[in-house]
């Protein structure tokens, strides 16, 4: 278990949208993270989906750099990511959010690979923003292990300086990371983010919720039937052994009054391979889900059985992949 836990990041991927439409919802929101501090939000040209840019907009019109470091991604061309990372996409993508946040970019990502440009040209690309002073760090997102490798060769060959941060999906129905990833990483010194990115969350993308296993009905929510998003969840975790795993440990929980979604968070921060210097990032749909999830995480480490219960069902789990 890590002597201290991962730090948390506000996903900025909900801002523009739902409760948090209007530059006065935000404003709410941003005050509610200073008093639970966490002071670290992360945000991308395309958030949120459903009007891409205007997470980054009110941020600026918040002045949140104020009190809050600013962690964004390159726009994507399209989900493909083909086209993404040319020099000429970087430096429109960076001027354009640096124009919305107002403030530098403290963490500048390539939100995922773009298998159409060579790695060279994107990391010269970034070189040459950094020496101007566009953003403190760069860093990966959604990279395979052998992207990774490449991009560190090519780093090593030509002295362009490595990514400082990458972002993958980890939570404890996904744990692959920890095979190859997370060694890699640790010795290049790369700080791991597990990142929200709707499905790639601690929680699972609601999974660790138990909605799976409940009866939950999914009507009018991401999981019902032609959603992209829940169909993207339903692939990766609908699946034996996953849902029978989760039946079996939703009732292990039960006697220590411990919600699915508790458990997933404690464990992540508490009991996972992540460890000091390591970010979560936390999103949420209103104020209260943020304040429930940051008062669930200050409970500290699991009951022990229950920790070992959450080993088990991942070595289940693993062994059937």
């Amino acid at each position: 278990m890590p002597g201290t836990p991962p730090f948390t990041l506000f996903g900025g991927a909900s801002f523009g949208g739902g409760l948090f439409a209007t530059a006065e919802d935000v404003q709410q929101l941003l005050a509610l993270l200073v008093t639970l501090k966490i002071s670290h939000i992360d945000t991308a040209a395309i958030y949120p989906l459903s009007s891409q840019r205007k997470s980054e907009q009110l941020l600026g019109e918040n002045h949140a750099d104020h009190s809050f470091a600013i962690d964004t991604k390159i726009k994507l061309a399209d989900f493909s990511g083909k086209g993404s990372l040319t020099a000429s996409a970087i430096n429109e993508s960076v001027a354009e959010s640096l124009s919305r946040i107002k403030a530098k970019i403290n963490v500048l990502y390539c939100h995922m690979p773009d298998a159409s440009t060579p790695i060279s040209e994107t990391l010269a690309a970034l070189h040459e923003l950094h020496q101007q002073n566009k953003f403190q760090k760069h860093g990966i997102s959604n990279f395979s292990v052998a992207q990774v490798q490449e991009l560190l060769e090519v780093c090593e060959k030509e002295g362009y300086p490595k990514p400082s941060y990458y972002q993958g999906q980890y939570n404890a129905l996904c744990r692959e990371a920890e095979m190859q990833l997370l060694p890699i990483l640790r010795q290049q010194k790369i700080s791991y983010i597990a990142h929200r990115y709707e499905a790639l969350h601690p929680l699972a993308g609601g999974v660790l919720t138990g909605i799976f296993t409940m009866g939950t009905d999914v009507t009018g929510t991401r999981f019902e039937d032609g959603n992209p998003k829940g169909d993207f969840f339903k692939r990766r975790y609908d699946n034996e052994p996953t849902p029978s795993a989760m039946k079996e440990f939703i009732t292990l929980l039960q006697p220590y009054d411990i919600t699915p979604s508790e458990a997933a968070l404690r464990w992540v921060y508490y009991h996972s391979a992540l460890q000091e210097g390591v970010g979560v990032i936390l999103g949420a749909s209103n104020s209260a889900q943020i304040s429930l999830n940051a008062a669930d995480i200050a409970k500290g480490p699991l009951p022990s059985d229950v920790a070992e219960a959450m080993e088990k069902m991942w070595a289940n789990i693993q062994a059937q992949m």
